[in-house]
């Protein structure tokens, strides 16, 4: 048997090269990234930590899983398993993962995932916002901003990386920037005629999907996870995933007539784990599926179907517009306890803490509210008169 050769010692080896801005060394098919040359003009910090873990990485130990030198793929990596184990128990939900999965992805794009976590500075930030800007508007780039820095801080929290990161101008856009913006695209929200208009285009699922956003200001996440329990007769009651807070809506006739015929029309669950599921594809699947970490949107992709038929989709218009309409019209009935219960959102206030609950009276009556909108033409606008009772 033929005899190996030696491995040479870690300290007879060439040192590390420059290339990008960075020292580095290629291990085993891979560049490994040992600081910055701004940082470390001749190479000798670059050259200790070579020391410090060249024969680790030689003998096939990943360094990118120790605390100094993990990787911006691995912390990534690391940071969405982590939450993947909230979706399965149930504390987050799908669509906040399908989210940290996108941004992930863009993350580890812009900058590679090979890159040091805890050496990525307000340079690089910058880099990400500026792609981030590109692509999006103030409020989903603030929202992107703010994913992005809980993964840096989860990764300090859990000893992943030593120190958080100096972010720089990595900052939201300004509140003025956000209204300014909302300002140039002007109101965007569904007339009476237009959901008319939807509503006599729809097939049987869209017909039942769109009175559910109306009515009970469902969104499409909300409507592809609603489970066959929370509908009640004429009630929908189920805590939200996304809060946790019990949400409870009046069902309009119309809408409980849809809802029945779009269920009959769904089809047996390709996953029996589905079955619980209110509302399936006619092939018995999900509503919104995930497909290599994104979500395929088989709902939106419907509506926008029915907004081109409808030829409604040149105005920026979506199916979450449901919601925003149905909320501005509920506020028109001055009470908002009950428009926070319909659409599901947490009280913070001291209010809040002491209402114990809010009768379905008073439920029925926003609910109620909108219907006349929709089917009364004697209401003009998008409010009518407020309700005072």
């Amino acid at each position: 048997m033929a005899k190996s050769t030696p491995r040479k010692p870690v300290s007879e080896e060439a040192r590390p090269f420059p290339h990008n801005g960075y020292w580095k060394k290629k291990c085993r098919g891979r560049l490994i990234y040992l600081g910055k040359i701004a940082d470390d003009p001749d190479g000798a910090r670059a050259w200790e930590e070579w020391l410090r873990i060249g024969e680790d990485l030689r003998a096939g130990i990943d360094a990118s899983k120790q605390t100094a030198g993990i990787t911006l793929g691995a912390l990534v990596n690391d940071f969405l398993n982590s939450k993947r184990e909230l979706v399965e128990s149930g504390e987050r939900s799908e669509r906040t993962l399908t989210e940290l999965v996108r941004v992930g992805k863009q993350l580890t794009k812009v900058l590679g995932k090979t890159r040091p976590a805890a050496d990525i500075g307000p340079d690089d930030f910058a880099k990400v916002r500026r792609a981030i800007t590109k692509r999006c508007g103030s409020v989903r780039t603030a929202n992107e901003i703010q994913r992005i820095k809980s993964m840096f801080k989860w990764g300090y929290e859990n000893g992943k990386i030593p120190h958080l990161p100096r972010y720089g101008d990595f900052k939201k856009p300004s509140a003025k920037t956000t209204r300014l913006e909302r300002a140039a695209k002007g109101e965007r929200l569904f007339t009476r005629d237009e959901v008319l208009d939807l509503l006599r285009l729809a097939n049987v699922h869209q017909r039942a999907f769109v009175l559910l956003g109306l009515n009970a200001g469902l969104g499409q996440a909300d409507i592809a996870t609603l489970p066959k329990q929370a509908i009640k007769g004429e009630w929908l009651a189920y805590p939200r995933p996304k809060t946790g807070v019990l949400r409870r809506a009046w069902l309009w006739p119309e809408t409980v007539e849809a809802v029945a015929a779009s269920m009959e029309a769904s089809g047996p669950a390709e996953d029996p784990a589905d079955d619980g599921l209110a509302f399936r594809t006619s092939n018995g699947g999900r509503w919104i599926v995930m497909y290599k970490g994104t979500p395929d949107d088989r709902l939106s992709e419907q509506f926008r179907s029915l907004l081109r038929r409808a030829k409604l989709n040149d105005r920026g218009l979506s199916f979450y517009r449901l919601r925003h309409l149905h909320r501005t019209l509920t506020d028109e009935c001055l009470d908002w306890p009950a428009a926070n219960t319909v659409m599901g959102h947490a009280d913070a206030s001291m209010a809040g803490q002491y209402r114990e609950k809010v009768s379905d009276q008073r439920v029925k009556r926003v609910c109620e509210f909108v219907r006349a909108w929709l089917y009364d033409p004697a209401i003009e606008g998008t409010g009518g008169a407020p309700f005072m009772g």
